[in-house]
């Protein structure tokens, strides 16, 4: 198994240390404190914290490939170009969320159908009613 360890001025920050150097979750690593660390005397004599990371070891089984397509509103940063499995509607057809018509956009990039799609959003107002008035799954 994979395993780094990590030190940091506090547990949390050789958590984030060794989390950004794996490239991943704390979801998907173990974490074993190895030494608590000490702030000092006056910031004398103090020791890091110390962390073990262990990537845990998944399930091929139960990872799938599920189609990922954003239709968030341009922000004007200079994108990655798409990979062929994902797709953007990043300007679809002059439309702004909630509007049926973009919704209907990205369904015809997806090339799926309206049961098939499960709409993940963070805003009621634009994310939940598009996607229900557009006859999506949506979890909000």
């Amino acid at each position: 198994m994979k395993f780094i360890e990590s030190t940091g001025k506090t547990v949390k920050d050789a958590i984030s240390k060794g989390l950004a150097e794996l490239g991943c979750d704390s979801a998907d690593v173990d974490i074993q404190v190895i030494e608590m660390g000490s702030p000092g005397l006056f910031g004398i004599f103090g020791r890091p914290a110390k962390v073990r990371l262990t990537l845990k070891e998944s399930d091929k089984d139960l990872e799938i490939d599920l189609p990922v397509l954003s239709i968030d509103q341009p922000s004007g940063r200079k994108r990655e170009k798409a990979k062929p499995e994902k797709a953007r509607a990043d300007k679809p057809q002059k439309a702004e969320k909630p509007e049926k018509k973009i919704f209907d956009h990205a369904k015809r990039m997806m090339k799926l159908e309206d049961a098939e799609i499960w709409f993940v959003g963070d805003s009621y107002e634009l994310d939940m009613k598009g996607a229900v008035n557009a006859g999506w799954n949506a979890v909000w």
